[in-house]
């Protein structure tokens, strides 16, 4: 009779163990998949930021390619210029862009690089390191067009007195606006350095460097349309 009880009384507690022990893993696997779906939650919301970053980021590429296709454009016109092939330009202000640098910024990478790790889908994570990489590509191409212009194109147009310091100094105080309309390159003496190696060499630098930026614009905004749609899908298929 004992030994009967001693069986029944080891039968039952095996089995508040294996039932402790099953509540417990249930418990466990429970946890996890709470934990997974707030991840996931955390993810979607972060493709969903990402999403509305780069619309914002795609109108500071276009501004930018704008901008440096202006650039190119005025470069070409002063370089057939200075081979007879185009007249001066009436609005004149075309001639401006031998100064200007081009200044954007990117917001996407700097704003969510840090939350890239919590990205459990391989193609986005790809895409975005692809993004990465490109935009270092850009920003090595904007660089050195803007050191250019800093050093060698601004300094050329000092060197031979082309800034109009009368008309500068006759524009609104405290405001930089009307640098963007007015002309401030004195036409005559920059006609004085058409046909000089010096010259023609500043032009065709600034031609090389502003047809590469535009080129690596060009690759950030394909990518950047890429990873648009890819979280597009994920967000759809989810």
């Amino acid at each position: 009779m004992e030994k009967n009880k001693t069986g029944k009384y080891l039968k039952y507690a095996i089995g508040e163990i294996v039932l402790v022990v099953i509540g417990i893993l249930i418990a466990l696997q429970i946890n996890i998949w709470n934990q997974h779906r707030i991840a996931k939650a955390k993810e979607f919301s972060l493709y969903e930021k990402i999403i509305i970053n780069l619309e914002h980021e795609d109108r500071i590429l276009d501004t930018a390619m704008i901008t440096f296709k202006k650039h190119l454009d005025s470069y070409d016109h002063i370089f057939n210029e200075t081979i007879g092939k185009a007249s001066y330009d009436s609005i004149n202000i075309i001639y401006n862009d031998l100064r200007w640098n081009n200044i954007y910024d990117l917001i996407v990478t700097n704003k969510h690089k840090a939350f890239f790790s919590e990205i459990s889908t391989d193609k986005i994570t790809e895409l975005l390191n692809e993004k990465i990489n490109q935009e270092t590509k850009l920003l090595q191409a904007n660089s050195s067009f803007n050191v250019f212009k800093n050093e060698k194109a601004k300094s050329f147009l000092e060197k031979h007195g082309i800034l109009d310091s009368k008309t500068i100094f006759a524009l609104e105080k405290y405001k930089f606006s009307p640098f963007s309309y007015t002309n401030i390159i004195l036409y005559d003496k920059l006609k004085l350095q058409y046909g000089t190696i010096e010259f023609d060499q500043l032009l065709a630098i600034l031609r090389v460097k502003t047809s590469w930026a535009i080129s690596n614009l060009e690759a950030l905004m394909r990518k950047n349309n890429e990873i648009q749609i890819a979280l597009e899908e994920e967000l759809l298929r989810n």
